[in-house]
Formats: C-alpha cells, sequence, structure tokens
C-alpha cells in the first residue's frame, strides 16, 4: 500500500525501515514496536546504555520507569507507554549519544521520541568511533530544538513528520479488519519519494485472554477468533 500524505514528506528522517505489530479489536488499535537486533544488542545501543548508567543516578531497585499518556496524533486520540530516563528538578530528561558531526541526521528522530514521550530536558552527549564521550554532555530544551535552536531542523519539518505518522495512523486504522489477530506493519521505503508500507496478517494472537475478556465485558461484545489473512501491498 502507499500511504499518500497530504502534508508532505520527509524522506530523509524515514530512510531506514522499521516493522510493528497492531492489531484491532472492539475498535480500538494496538500498536506495539519490533526492536531490531542492531537496537537490542548492536555496540551502539550498548554503549548507549553504558552512558546512562555512568551519566544518571538510578535507584538500585529500579530498572527502568515508564509514564502512561494520553494524547491526540492526527485525529486520533492515544494512550502510549513512554520511558523516562530520569528526572532533574521535576522536568522529565532524555539522555542520548550520538556520533561527533551526525546529530543532524539524528535529532528528527530523538525529538520525535522525546515529543511523544513529553520530555522536557535532552542530554546529548557525542563520541568518538570507539564509543567514548569525552565532554561533559550537551544540554537542550526539547520545545526550543525545532526552529531557532537547531539549524538543521525546522518548526515545518516537525509539523511534516507529525502530519506523516498521524495519516500512517489513520490509514492503519481503516485497513485492519476489526479482531484479534497480529498484522505485521512493515515500512521498506528506503529514501523512495513514496512511503511504501506492505501490511500482512500473521494468523497469531494480539491480545492476551484476560485482556480480551476485560474489553469484552466492558463492551458487551462477544469474543473474535483469529482469521486466516491475505497479505496486501
Amino acid at each position: 500500500a502507499v500511504v499518500s500524505t497530504q502534508s508532505g514528506h520527509y524522506g530523509r528522517d524515514w530512510k531506514n525501515s522499521w516493522k510493528l505489530e497492531a492489531c484491532k479489536y472492539a475498535g480500538k488499535m494496538y500498536i506495539r514496536k519490533i526492536d531490531t537486533p542492531q537496537e537490542i544488542g548492536g555496540k551502539d545501543a550498548q554503549w548507549g546504555r553504558k552512558f546512562e548508567e555512568l551519566w544518571i543516578e538510578r535507584d538500585p531497585d529500579i530498572k527502568a520507569t515508564y509514564r502512561m499518556l494520553k494524547g491526540k496524533i492526527g485525529n486520533k486520540i492515544v494512550l502510549l507507554s513512554a520511558e523516562v530516563d530520569a528526572t532533574d528538578k521535576n522536568k522529565y530528561v532524555e539522555a542520548k549519544t550520538c556520533y561527533q558531526g551526525a546529530l543532524p541526521d539524528k535529532i528528527a528522530s530523538i525529538w520525535l521520541q522525546s515529543y511523544l514521550g513529553k520530555i522536557d530536558v535532552l542530554h546529548i552527549a557525542y563520541k568518538n568511533r570507539r564509543g567514548i564521550v569525552e565532554d561533559k554532555p550537551e544540554r537542550r530544551q526539547m520545545f526550543k530544538i525545532p526552529g531557532s535552536h537547531d539549524k538543521h531542523f525546522s518548526t515545518s519539518h516537525a509539523n511534516i513528520i507529525l502530519g506523516f505518522l498521524g495519516d500512517v495512523i489513520d490509514w492503519m486504522y481503516g485497513e485492519l479488519p476489526d479482531g484479534n489477530e497480529t498484522w505485521l506493519v512493515e515500512y521498506k521505503g528506503k529514501g523512495a519519494e513514496e512511503q511504501l508500507i506492505c501490511l500482512k496478517g500473521t494468523g497469531e494472537e494480539f491480545l492476551p485472554s484476560w485482556y480480551k475478556q476485560f474489553v469484552d465485558e466492558s463492551t458487551g461484545t462477544s469474543s473474535t477468533s483469529v482469521a486466516t489473512s491475505s497479505a496486501t501491498e
């Protein structure tokens, strides 16, 4: 399928492939990200986690902290879970590492993650090719990143990215059949002029039985079984 966005394309920041799993059950859509092996165990991911361990003073009994947030993307109301790295003077903080000179290529994705998670402050540390951070991290206020605070990422670019995200969510909601089947949503554009997104049914259950029962009892609907689905492109 080709998702044609009314807000325009921003292919530079969507050049990397990504995958999601989703389903629509009782009129509500559920989405979860599929992490790549590089995101889980790659050297950049390991260096990033090590930087957080050294930079952030953590409670030894807490492995991670998340916030449940309600917001709006496009014309859809969303409830999302967002990890918080730290707090500083009642401000939510995101800690990131970046290769020296590579921030222009990363700033859009960093901003989007922080914007959706309602993060206040970014601590960005510049590393060399050996993964070593030699200087104190730079502190940036998130709301100032689009526009005058960063010449590489304008306010119009930020609006285009949010528009694209809203268009994709609207398209997914319209295409997904109602049922508890897991659907694979894969972006394959890789720098193409148009965002090409493939939607494929897996035949596997998405929601756990206890949650389905809760939804069914809350909405007065009957349980829906997984149906065999064919790929659409």
